[in-house]
């Protein structure tokens, strides 16, 4: 059951994924002074804010 479970949740993630992906890259309009560079901010700062998290709360647990 939690082998069902845990490939459940890796193929939503996946579609999320792929979804946010395409929302970022191909619906979204360019920024007017810097053009299309502008989008990678959607992608490349939540994923260091994930990274972030991660970091600390491998530190939490660490310290615990």
């Amino acid at each position: 059951m939690r082998k069902q479970i845990l490939i459940g949740l890796s193929l939503f993630a996946a579609a999320l994924l792929v979804r946010n992906l395409y929302v970022m890259l191909v619906d979204l309009p360019d920024e007017v002074a810097q053009g299309a560079i502008f989008r990678i901010i959607f992608f490349h700062v939540p994923a260091a804010w994930t990274a972030f998290l991660g970091f600390f709360v491998a530190l939490v647990l660490s310290i615990l």
